[in-house]
């Protein structure tokens, strides 16, 4: 096996066990760590889906769900499979697998040592832990249920070197720990609450690809400052409409933004993201009209396109981007070839 196919399928070891494992994430987390080669004229997220089908052409992995036009959408491991996986990146001292359930009592310390990936599964809510590390490069977690009301103390040095943090499992009701700083090489960070965007410094982050919010805050709606002049900003996913705060320079690389307005929807603003091919647009209540979609020209690469409001589809815009596959209103799916024009 090629040695970026072997990290790629030793990084699937992060994944619990049963759990479907996302690919447009997968992906992602890929291209975060480094895995995905850099070619001329091709995209990473393209070339990091070739690496997946060669994993599935191996049988190395399952397909388990596809999308409305028969993409990859989710993907599993056999048991035996993962447990190869598994065994192999600890050998290779790569993977620390944590289940909060195994700790005795309320206090639970991980200490890593030089293993770069932690996942950690939260059983339980009301649980002390301590995080140390030397070298630490990864941590998911996973499955956690209702809200976090113990600190999680994160020993200073553990961050250093840190490329990807999912806690979009964890809802932190004290806020965010406060060693959570000063994350110079972070690249892929997903969270469940926007509110925790006030303690991570982001305008430091400068070599931030994704940034994915997964709950709607009821108010606290707000992007942190500096987030447009993040150079290697790639996907912003927001689960809510973006604030009036848009980028004033034009953002090149960016390919997925969830949520803009219709009153955010112009020339000027797509102009700025001419490379989107994921894309999000929030109707206001009762509005009938395809004000907000009539500037979708011009955005070329658009692909894949979310509506969400009181929108009908019948008052669709004379023009749309001739790239456009997929066409979605709220929880309505209509395959493009389906619209009728």
């Amino acid at each position: 096996m090629p040695s970026h196919l072997k990290c790629c399928f030793l990084y699937l070891g992060i994944y619990h066990e049963d759990c479907d494992i996302p690919i447009k994430k997968l992906i992602r987390l890929w291209i975060a760590e480094g895995f995905v080669e850099i070619m001329s004229n091709r995209r990473l997220e393209e070339v990091g889906g070739n690496y997946l089908q060669d994993l599935i052409d191996r049988c190395l992995v399952m397909v388990h769900g596809r999308s409305s036009d028969h993409k990859i959408k989710t993907c599993r491991m056999h048991d035996l499979l993962r447990e190869l996986c598994v065994s192999k990146a600890k050998k290779v001292n790569l993977l620390y697998l944590e289940t909060t359930g195994s700790c005795h009592g309320f206090d639970c310390l991980v200490r890593l040592g030089d293993k770069p990936w932690l996942s950690l599964k939260v059983v339980n809510p009301h649980f002390h832990l301590a995080i140390a590390s030397r070298k630490c490069r990864t941590i998911l977690c996973f499955n956690m249920v209702g809200n976090c009301d113990y600190e999680w103390y994160l020993h200073a040095n553990s961050f250093k070197k840190l490329r990807v943090l999912d806690l979009s499992k964890i809802n932190f009701r004290l806020g965010m720990p406060p060693d959570i700083t000063d994350l110079v090489f972070l690249r892929y960070l997903e969270i469940a609450s926007s509110k925790v965007l006030n303690c991570i410094p982001l305008w430091k982050n400068w070599n931030l690809q994704t940034l994915v919010v997964t709950e709607d805050d009821n108010g606290a709606r707000r992007l942190p400052p500096g987030i447009w002049d993040l150079p290697q900003l790639r996907h912003l996913e927001i689960n809510h409409q973006v604030p009036t705060y848009l980028p004033k320079m034009v953002q090149e690389n960016l390919q997925t933004l969830y949520w803009l307005s219709t009153s955010q929807c112009t020339v000027q603003v797509f102009m700025r993201i001419p490379n989107v091919k994921d894309f999000g647009i929030i109707f206001a209540r009762c509005q009938v009209s395809s004000q907000g979609l009539n500037d979708l020209w011009c955005l070329n690469h658009l692909e894949k396109l979310r509506v969400r409001g009181s929108y009908h589809p019948l008052h669709l815009p004379p023009l749309f981007p001739q790239n456009l596959k997929e066409l979605t209103f709220e929880r309505t799916l209509i395959p493009w070839e389906a619209v009728n024009w």
